[in-house]
This record gives C-alpha cells, structure tokens and sequence, in this order.
C-alpha cells in the first residue's frame, strides 16, 4: 500500500504526471493482442505486473458479485493481462511477480489485514442479514434474527472457502493453483501469438522469497548496474500500490512508467454497473436498473454477464486505466528542489526518505505526519531551507542514512508539532483534509448504480453503526467462551488531548507503554525515568526501522529478513529527533536473519484460526487447540485503536506479536507428517523465465540441459562440467567459458531450469550460472512437481482441464521452455539481443545482398522469412494474427522455422 493518500497527492499537486488510457474495447471475448496498431505514442520495452494488485480485485471485485468458481477468478485474470498486453505491447520482456514469503517487518501488517477480513466478513454477514430482513420483514424487529456467535451458530469459516480472501497467501492450495494456471496461460500465448512468442517472460511465485514490487525493481536496479545497458529503456509496472512511485523514483530510470486503474468513483457514472463497460449509453444504463435480476434484450433491456439468467460469460471488470509518468514528476520534483541549489539524483533519494515518515507498510506513521494536511510539502519546505542555509547535507548517502543531518532536520520538524495539534484540534486543517479525500462522493447515480453501492457497500459506509455493533458484541461475549473461528473486536477511543500541554505523557500512556510496569504513581522520579527510558527504546526501534526500509527500497536484496518494529504506534516527532541526535547502529546487539519464512511459517503467522482451513490438516490444531504453544498468538478477542482517526479501517488492530522462534519450532515439528503435495506447497523456489521453443536462445539452454553438444551458432562457448557432492546427493556443474558476443551480456545471470511442460508433466530441471567475466557456474539438479500430475508422473491434460476449464493443452506440446533463475541479474539486453536476434542464425537465412544492406534490412527479411510483420513488430504489434483460443495458429511459423534449420 505505500502512502495512504500519496497518488491522489501527487496527482493533486502534479496534474501532469498523468495521462488517461483510450483503449479500443474488444468485441470478443478474447482480445486479438496482435491485431491494430500500437496504441500508444510511444514504445514499451519491458512490462511488469505487481501481480497480486490484479489477483485481488479479479477475487473479491468491488461493486458487483464475487466469482462463483477459482476459473472463474482465472479467466478474469488471464484478460486483464490480455487487455494490458494489447495497451503497452512490449517490446523484449515481461515480467509476473507475484507475492511470496514477506519479511518479517511486513508480516505484522499482513496479520492485522487478515485479522480484520475475517472480522468484516463476519460483520458484512451481520449487515446483510439485517437488510434482507428489513426487506422482507417490513417493521419486523431487527434483532428477532440477529447474527450470534454462541458456539454452534458462530459463522463456521473453518472448512476450507475456495473463495476466502485470505487464500491469496503463499503455501495455500489456491496459490498453488493459480501457479499452474499462470504457467499454462503464458504457454499458450506464446503458442498461439506472435507478440508473445518474441518475448522472454519471468515469472516469479509465490514461493519464490519477496514481495512482487521489490523482486520487479530488484530486477530493474541490477540491470541498470550490467556494462552496456540501454539507458533509453522504457519500463512500465502495473499495479495499484502508492509505493510504486517511490520504488520507481528510487532506480533512477528516466524511462519509468505506472499503469494503474482509475480509482476516481467519480467514473463510475460512466460505466454499466454490471458489465463494466465504458462510455455507455443511456440506453445501456436503462438495462441496469434491478441489481437482482438480468432483462434480457427481448424485454428491452441489456443481458450483462455478471447476473443469474445471463447468456454472456463474464469478463473482467472493465475499470479504464491511466499511465503515471514517473519522467514527468521527476521534473517536478526538480522544479520543487532547485531552489535549493542540490544534486538532484540524490535530493530525489532524500524525497524517498522523508515519504517513509508519512507512512509505508513496515511502520506506523508519525502522528503529527498526515500527507493530507500537507505533510510532504512542508517536510520538503524545511529540508530546502535547510540546505539552502548550509545547515545539512543530504540525509541519505547510497543506502545509508546521514544520522546528524537526520537529527537537525528532524528537530526543525519537530518545532511545529505542537502548532500542528493546535490547529489540527481547531478545524483549521479540516478543509485541506477534506481536499485530499480518498473517497469522493458519487453523484448522478441511476436508481441501479445506487442500489448497486447500497448493497455490495452497505457495511463500508456504515462505520458508525458497525462499531456500535461491534462494540455492543464485544460487551456481551467478553465473558462466554468463543469458538476459535470467531474474531470479536472491541474498539477503543482514547482522548490523547494532543493540543493541550501535557500531551505527551498522555500519549504514551494511552498506548500502553507503561501497562506493565509495576509502579502506579505517575508522578515519581521512578515511573518517569522509566517512561523516558522506554520512549528513548521506542525511539530506536523506529529510527532503526527508517533505516531498514530505506535499504529495502534501496538493495538488490533483503539485508535482515527478520527485523520488525515491536510497537503498534509511532513515537512523537519531538522525542524521535531527541533519540536520532544519541542514535547508534550499536544501541543494541542486532540479530541478523537471513533466512525468510516457510510458507507454513507465513501462513501461521498472518491467518486468523478463521481461515485454519488453508493450513494442512495436521498443523490446523496450531491455531485452533486451546492446548497448542502458539494459541496465546490467536485472541478472539481482540482490541483495536481508533483513536485519532477517522475511518473505521484506518483502525490499529492490537493483536500480539508472533515469536518467531516458537512459531518455527511447533511448525517442524509437523512437517514429517504433511504429504507429498502439502511438502511440495512449503518450499522456496526461484523464479522462471518462459521462452517459445522458437526463441534464438531455446538452442543453447537445451543442449545444456540434456548435456548435448554447444549448437555451432555458439561454437566460441566452452562448457567444463564438473561433479559436486550437494549433502548425500551428488550434482553436475557447468563452468562456461570463452563466451560469444552474446554470452558475454550474461553477466549476473544467476540461474536457468527447464520445463517441458506438457511432454514429461512438471519436470523441471535447473542451471545456476553465477560469475562475471569469463568463468559461469552453472548447477543442473532435477526435481518434480506434483501439480495435477498424474499416477505416471505426468501432467494429466483433463485434469487441469477440469481443474482450471482451459481449452486443450495439445496445441501448445512443446512448444514452450522455462527457465528458471535464483536471482534476477538478467541484463535486458541479453534477453534482447541473446534470445531474440541471434546474429548466426540471421545470417543463415539472409542473403548475402540483403546482409550487406545493414541491420535493418536483415531484420526485415528475417521477419518476413518466419512470418512476422517487421513495421508492426518493431512497434510491438504484428499483422495477420489469429485469435487466441485457435490450436493452429503457430502452425506455419513453426513449419516455416523448422524448414530454415531452427
């Protein structure tokens, strides 16, 4: 999530950074993405999906119902990626990253998010209970029917739901799936599309260690470090994280896009409320008024096909997009800093920094912070006064934080904390917070898209009711013993009176930091040197997680994979400046983890006991048994903060903190007992790299793998291997030496394994190539994956048929290879240059007048020998193309390759 608030922000402050997306709508089902011209002014050469930003509006949609079925939620995502694709056409790679094991400092945010999905379940159950009754019962009274979470009529959420939210977590048997799937999808686009079978496609799992930003801009920055690169490479991530911005900001790419979905509800008076459509008529709308019912065309209205009685299959929700152009606020920002005569690069590192105080994932933000009363602008206007006086540097150096220049600019900062409580009391902030809304209001609704709102959205708008309820619920259950699937919450409002002198000590006191202290009189030298001794511990901790999180956005890699702050709230702003001026790296013994969670591990440590039933059976009881080691870190009751704030979901869930140690002990000690399959879903793996069995580079990989002869187009490789113990097994090394041009360009190319998918099932075999200049160690080792295999360990093609309702699998039988590496130093043009325009092999089939007529002219009967449009596909289209879903339509290509010796 990054910034609450910080894209509407930017948007606000920096209009021009964004640029709307005019799509021509398909009027198929599947978008022809090699059809038409490039819909853009300009050219994308690599595309990346924050993956899990699409998987979860495509499982729990707003404003209309959820899918009914896992293929449902499969095919939604496939043609959302479809319809992306057809917006950027990208020109090398593609990149799918999709959540995986998280640091631990992100696990605490994760385990409030599912804590608190499980409780709005349960209330969204309550609220549409009571509307169903006050629609049919008329004056009846409400509570005659009231939700009760007595044992045995609590919400029973302990059998496994396909379609629990909180599936989409990693170790799940949705995950897993939905891996397979993925898998599947781009195999069958690069086998069916020309567009997609030039491009090298990474995909990285759930398993795969990281969040799906940072492995994307882990891959960005490491490229960006490789001799040759291409500055003039344009780069575009979808996803709707705020963090984005800063994570773009922080590689310093030029060329950096954001496609995101418009979140402005103002549009959605332009869409059908079923089907999603834009610039629809009022003729269309006039079909959309009764959200329960579907009027077909022969009763004058339109057959939508997210409805019961609808001929249509659903499609995804057609939101419309729009690019943030991180090149155009990076001028921006240079406008803002050049007064303070700085280097910009590093002022924009600075920028970076001082957003993390506003809020990001890891920490809680400083209270008198609020980025919509123009926090951001006036950090900024103290650090160029700062500078511009002489009295700082800059505040970051690398990945390293500049703790006296910190300290100075903190308590200039810090001076204006009390006047910021004053007025914040006051009102006189409240028309600037109002500004900066993040829901503004709907107007001109059509009678359907009300009803539409009022129904799927009752239990969001109703905050104050819901915790009336809650609170009422809480009172009334506190002292009944509860089922473990049941989460009760009780929300709590403390006056901290921040205006008033004094507040401070109220402050702290309010958020518990002294609860366990023995001494009761508040107003002994004891109780007051122990509070300032407290404050100054929490100061650290904060000021040490600053520091984690700007080396997060910063390194290629995780430094600590188990560091977390341990405190729910922020410290002031005045006592975090008065501990940065004694902070020290060595305040305290740091214990260094580098070793991520287990899926099992993540999933014990984020999910509720409502949604056990992820878990395999045997380590469900770790959650549910009152008699189990862990259950202290699964309360059903359960307070949450909301003082100072002002939505229901902006709440502080004050659940306790996982012990690691003790977590990790109680999960082992199952792990003996989980099957074959369920061993499967708790392993780390790397990410993979597909290729179509026509890439360039297939040759080179394949003779590898089967330890086969070099291809003489790569006569100049030599490859030593060598046999290596790995534990009890042994493993077969490949040093490659002497490499070509090409090769050459594989510098940090860690690892490549492949995947014949659909010949020998999952088998999947790896390379690990880890050195620079000449020596390249390369590891081959084999292992199987167990996903819809069948009893001959192969993929059985009616089994993810029925799994997944996808068409048949014959028409893509080796027609695709992946590649799988452990760390993402792939140089964007060696993916180019080594796997799509192989200088050997165009020069087998080009003439020799045509080879003497330069590049471009060897490129274009390259194109046109193997059957591609070359105006087209230089700008990322291509010309002739067939639909998607047809079994033959990579047939001539294929033919026409294998007939020119590929």
């Amino acid at each position: 999530m990054g910034v609450p608030s910080f894209f509407r922000w930017i948007v606000q402050r920096y209009g021009s950074v964004i640029d709307n997306v005019i799509e021509a709508l398909p009027d198929t089902y599947e978008a022809n993405i090699d059809g038409g011209a490039l819909p853009l002014g300009f050219a994308i050469d690599n595309l990346y999906f924050d993956t899990n930003g699409l998987i979860h509006p495509c499982f729990h949609p707003e404003g209309r119902p959820q899918p009914e079925t896992e293929a449902e939620v499969f095919e939604e995502i496939f043609q959302v990626i479809d319809r992306v694709v057809s917006i950027c056409r990208p020109r090398r790679l593609l990149y799918l990253a999709v959540d995986g094991p998280a640091p631990r400092a992100k696990l605490n945010q994760q385990r409030s998010r599912r804590f608190m999905a499980a409780y709005e379940r349960q209330i969204k159950q309550r609220a549409q209970e009571r509307r169903l009754m006050n629609m049919n019962l008329g004056d009846a009274e409400p509570s005659l029917k009231k939700l009760s979470f007595e044992e045995g009529n609590a919400m029973d959420t302990s059998t496994e739901n396909a379609l629990d939210s909180n599936a989409i977590t990693p170790g799940t048997p949705f995950m897993s799936r939905l891996s397979v799937a993925l898998k599947y999808y781009v195999a069958n686009r690069q086998a069916n599309s020309k567009l997609w079978r030039r491009l090298t496609v990474l995909y990285a799992d759930a398993w795969s260690p990281g969040e799906g930003e940072h492995k994307i801009m882990s891959f960005v920055r490491i490229q960006r470090s490789q001799p040759g690169y291409d500055p003039c490479t344009v780069h575009c991530i979808y996803g709707l994280d705020a963090d984005l911005i800063m994570l773009a900001l922080g590689t310093h790419e030029p060329n950096f896009l954001i496609l995101r979905d418009v979140v402005d509800t103002d549009n959605l008076k332009r869409t059908c409320t079923r089907c999603g459509h834009l610039r629809v008529s009022s003729e269309h709308r006039t079909g959309t008024v009764d959200p329960f019912t579907t009027r077909h065309e022969d009763q004058g209205g339109i057959d939508c096909p997210f409805y019961p009685g609808s001929s249509l299959r659903p499609v995804a929700f057609r939101s419309p997009f729009q690019f943030l152009h991180v090149s155009r606020l990076r001028e921006y920002l240079q406008r803002e800093f050049d007064a303070a005569d700085v280097i910009f690069e590093r002022a924009i590192d600075d920028f970076v920094f001082l957003t993390f105080l506003v809020g990001n994932d890891f920490l809680p933000h400083i209270q008198c912070l609020d980025i919509r009363e123009d926090a951001v602008i006036r950090m900024i206007y103290f650090y160029k006064q700062l500078k511009r006086s002489r009295k700082i540097g800059f505040l970051t150096t690398g990945s390293d934080v500049n703790m006296e220049d910190l300290h100075i600019f903190l308590k200039e900062l810090a001076e204006q904390e009390a006047r910021i409580f004053r007025a914040r009391a006051s009102g006189k902030l409240n028309a600037r917070h109002s500004q900066i809304s993040e829901a503004p209001d709907i107007k001109d609704e059509t009678p359907g898209e009300r009803a539409i709102r009022e129904y799927f959205q009752f239990f969001k708008r109703d905050d104050k009711r819901m915790i009336k309820d809650a609170m009422d619920d809480y009172c009334n259950l506190h002292d009944k013993p509860l089922p473990p699937t049941v989460v009760a919450v009780k929300h709590i409002l403390i006056k901290y009176e921040l205006e008033k002198p004094g507040y401070a000590q109220r402050y702290y006191l309010g958020i518990g930091l002294m609860d366990d202290f023995p001494e009761t009189n508040q107003e002994s030298d004891t109780f007051k040197a122990e509070l300032r001794k407290r404050i100054q511990t929490m100061c650290y901790h904060y000021i040490d997680g600053l520091i984690w999180v700007f080396r997060y956005y910063f390194l290629p890699k995780v430094e600590d994979w188990g560091w977390y702050y341990p405190y729910h709230h922020s410290p002031l702003l005045a006592d975090l400046a008065s501990a940065s001026q004694t902070y020290t790296r060595t305040w305290k013994q740091h214990t260094v983890s580098n070793r991520p969670f287990n899926p099992y591990e993540q999933l014990l440590a984020v999910m509720p006991p409502a949604s056990a039933a992820l878990l395999p059976p045997v380590m469900r009881c770790l959650m549910t048994d009152p008699a189990s080691i862990l259950n202290k870190f699964y309360p059903s009751l359960i307070k949450c903060d909301l003082s100072e704030k002002t939505a229901l979901w902006k709440g502080v869930l004050l659940l306790p903190f996982i012990n690691s140690s003790e977590l990790i002990s109680a999960a082992q000690k199952s792990y003996d007992q989980l099957t074959p399959l369920e061993q499967q879903r708790n392993r780390l793996s790397d990410p993979i790299i597909l290729i179509h069995k026509d890439h360039p580079g297939f040759a080179l990989f394949k003779a590898i793998l089967d330890d086969q002869p070099i291809p003489s187009s790569f006569s100049s490789v030599v490859v030593l291997d060598k046999v290596e113990k790995l534990g009890e097994r042994e493993r077969k090394r490949f040093y490659i030496q002497k490499p070509n041009r090409q090769l050459n360009l594989l510098a940090g190319y860690y690892t490549v394994s492949q995947t014949d998918f659909f010949k020998y099932g999952s088998s999947v075999a790896h390379i690990l190539a880890v050195a620079h200049n000449n020596n390249y160690l390369v590891q081959f080792c084999k292992e199987l994956e167990q996903d819809a295999v069948d009893a001959r360990g192969q993929l059985d093609p009616c089994a993810v048929k029925t799994l997944y309702n996808l068409e048949d699998l014959s028409a893509i039988t080796n027609q695709t290879i992946a590649l799988r590496f452990i760390s993402p130093r792939i140089p964007a043009q060696w993916l180019n240059a080594t796997c799509y325009r192989n200088s050997a092999i165009m020069r087998k089939v080009v003439t020799d007048s045509v080879w003497k007529g330069g590049i471009g002219a060897r490129e274009r009967q390259y194109n046109s020998l193997i059957g591609m449009n070359t105006e087209k596909d230089e700008r990322g289209g291509a010309a002739g193309s067939v639909p998607l879903s047809s079994p033959t339509s990579a047939t001539g290509v294929v033919e026409r390759a294998r007939a020119l010796g590929f």
